[in-house]
This record gives structure tokens, sequence and C-alpha cells, in this order.
């Protein structure tokens, strides 16, 4: 029952994924563990954070609520700064079995704008909120910056002062090329509104980098693979392009290469 429960919501979520977050299975060999990656909600002092959370699923889902916890550090009067436990009501005594994974995060989503103040987990985050409230907002955005945007902070300085539409590609890629949560080796692009016009990236969203292939070594982390897709996107590789037509282009036309690469980042990744 739970298998077939969990595999019906990431159909769905695969069909219609959420436009504040992306999440899906950890492991392919085990659908009962997954990972999410949530943005900071615009206009609040999480805005431009990206937060981890885990989800675990029992073994009687749908009857019982499954485990949700946030992986990334995070300041916040419903989230424990220690443990990432998240108190809401939905994920104790009022689950239901019509709940599903992204109606469970779209309520976590919901709480980073607007706090829940009659049960919180720690009280004096909550209290900050209630009498001293730029305090809490300077404080989370610090947390925020400390803990949820080191990565993008990495790249950013990594990029220096390249041409804006390598940049907004870069920052597609932080927003966009997440884990198909089966290992590090199978990072792809996954979004269906999101394209990038690149001798090395293909249609599918597919990477042709040597270390998600057979120079792949269990070492290497998230952010050294983002930092390596980023080189690739400053100094593509036309030798072993996944587009040929777009690797000739490369080395016969670059300024129609650099002029097309631009208004695909303008056309899909500056929404």
């Amino acid at each position: 029952m739970a298998s077939k429960r969990i595999s019906k919501e990431l159909k769905g979520i695969r069909k219609d994924p959420p436009d504040f977050c992306r999440l899906g299975p950890e492991n392919d060999q085990d659908m009962f563990i997954w990972k999410a990656i949530m943005r900071g909600p615009p206009g609040s002092p999480y805005e431009g954070g990206k937060f981890e959370l885990s989800i675990h699923f029992p073994p009687n889902y749908p009857f019982n609520p499954p485990k949700v916890a946030f992986g990334t550090k995070i300041f916040h009067p419903n989230i424990g700064r220690n443990d990432g436990s998240i108190h809401i009501d939905i994920l104790k005594d009022n689950w239901t079995p019509a709940l599903t994974i992204p109606k469970v995060l779209q309520s976590i989503y919901s709480i980073l704008r607007d706090p829940l103040l009659d049960k919180t987990v720690e009280e004096n985050i909550a209290n900050m909120y209630k009498t001293d409230r730029s305090q809490y907002e300077k404080d989370a955005q610090n947390w925020t910056q400390m803990y949820a945007m080191v990565l993008l902070m990495k790249i950013t300085c990594f990029i220096g002062k390249q041409k804006s539409w390598i940049f907004k590609a870069v920052h597609m890629l932080v927003e966009c090329f997440t884990l198909t949560f089966i290992s590090l080796s199978n990072i792809h692009l996954n979004h269906p509104r999101k394209k990038i016009f690149h001798p090395n990236i293909d249609g599918n969203g597919s990477i042709g980098l040597d270390i998600l292939q057979d120079r792949w070594n269990p070492n290497l982390t998230i952010s050294k693979v983002l930092l390596k897709i980023c080189s690739l996107l400053k100094n593509p590789n036309p030798d072993v392009p996944l587009v040929p037509e777009i690797a000739c282009m490369y080395n016969t036309d670059r300024e129609k290469y650099v002029t097309t690469a631009q208004r695909w980042t303008e056309k899909y990744n500056m929404d």
C-alpha cells in the first residue's frame, strides 16, 4: 500500500512539479527516503536561500505522517535550530491520509512567511518575533546567508565579473540542477521550463562532464560538482559534445554561439 501511494505521488510531482521546491527519492533502491530543496519565500528573511529537507515515509504511509526535517540550519520559531524538526500540526495530530507530500511542503513553505506562534519549538525566537521583529528578521537573514546561501556565494565568487548571461545561466543551475536523488553522478537538469544552449548539455538536461561519468569518485561533493559545471559553462568542451551542432557553431561562429546562448538564457532562465 505504502509503495503504491508513494509511487503515485512521485508520478504526480514529475508531471506537475511544485514551483517552490524540488523533491524526489534520494535513492532509487529505497522509495521511502526522499530529499527536497526548498527556496526561501520572496519577501521573507529566507529569500535567496536554498533549504534541504529530508523526508522519511513510514511503512504504513499514508495512514501515518512522514517524518520531515530541515537538513539546512534555519532560524525560525517552528523549526528546531539543532535538529531541524518541524512543529506543525499536520505532521502530528492533524495528519490525514488525504494529505500528500506537496501539500505538506506547501504548509512548511507557508510558515516560512507566517510563523505559527501558538505552538512553537523555539520560544526565544518566538518571543523575538513578537517583541522585536526587525531583530528577528536580521537574525533569520544572517542564518540564511550563513547556512543556505553558501553554494551560491561560492559560485558567484567563482564566476566573478563574467558576462551577465553566464551568471544567469549559473543561477539557473543552482535553482534547477537538483539531484535526481539517485547519486551525485546522476545530476541532470530536471525542470520542464528551463533550457540551456550549450554543446555539453543536451535537450534532456544531461551534462557531458567526465566527473559525472567515468571519472566519478566518492570524494566529490555537490559543491565541487556544481563548480565544475560552472567552469563548463564558461569554457565549453566542444571536443566531446552532447550536441554536435552547437559544438560546431562554437568552433566556427563564436559570435553567433554567444548571441544564441544569451537569447536562450533570457527566454528560459530569467523569469
